[in-house]
């Protein structure tokens, strides 16, 4: 803990952490800083914002807790600047640790090459969902594009699904930046389920269809895990 944030202390934590990801050491982990702090000097010759932004380039996030010693609250706002968006947190919020602790899970939840994680805008913060997209290639029908996509990633990957407004956004972004001049079209995973007599969602080999009746209970039990689970999902467009 420092009394306030210092450009020198940052570096040093910064240089500790990359001497110990020499040789490739533990690259399937993403590295997180912690800094806890009473004051932000803005402006002062030891302002850490340079520094900070250098290291979250670089792909390591801070997290950044503010003390409140009694007057200082604009400072404290300031942090936030230092932080890696949504990861600044007050030291009187309800439930620090766990913030902390699903913060920490939220990083190291992230896609292999190839893949595009799934995040939405919410304010001033980017929230990061366990769900990976990639575009595979362009087939004539929606048979053919889920067996193409089943073959992929040892069977886990499936036909994308779109429970909310967001995520259809999202990946019509994703068709958008290849930058076809043709009107973007694809297969999701919504599919008539003859057995069971109503529309499903595509899923992962081996689970059941997701009945799009039990939409609202689903997003509903996602909302209740999303601060403490923390998996990942292959999804193919």
């Amino acid at each position: 803990m420092a009394k306030h944030i210092h450009s020198r202390a940052l570096s040093r934590s910064k240089d500790v952490l990359w001497a110990g990801r020499q040789n490739g050491l533990r690259s399937n982990v993403k590295s997180v800083i912690i800094v806890y702090a009473s004051d932000y000097r803005d402006g002062h010759f030891n302002d850490a914002k340079e520094v900070a932004e250098e290291i979250k380039v670089n792909g390591t996030n801070i997290i950044v807790i503010g003390f409140d010693q009694g007057g200082r609250s604009k400072n404290l706002e300031r942090m936030s600047e230092i932080a890696t968006p949504g990861y600044y947190y007050d030291s009187k919020v309800h439930e620090l640790a766990n913030k902390i602790q699903s913060s920490l899970c939220e990083v190291n939840c992230f896609c292999k090459n190839g893949w595009v994680q799934y995040t939405e805008n919410t304010g001033s913060a980017v929230k990061k969902y366990g769900v990976c997209l990639k575009i595979g290639e362009e087939k004539v029908n929606w048979m053919l594009a889920k067996s193409e996509c089943s073959k992929m990633d040892h069977g886990r990957s499936y036909l994308a699904s779109e429970l909310a407004d967001s995520k259809h956004n999202f990946i019509a972004q994703m068709l958008y930046n290849t930058g076809s001049e043709v009107p973007n079209t694809y297969y999701n995973g919504l599919y008539y389920n003859r057995k069971l007599q109503q529309y499903c969602w595509e899923q992962p080999t081996g689970s059941k269809p997701l009945q799009v009746l039990l939409m609202a209970k689903l997003i509903y039990s996602i909302t209740k895990q999303r601060n403490t689970d923390c998996s990942w999902e292959e999804e193919v467009l």
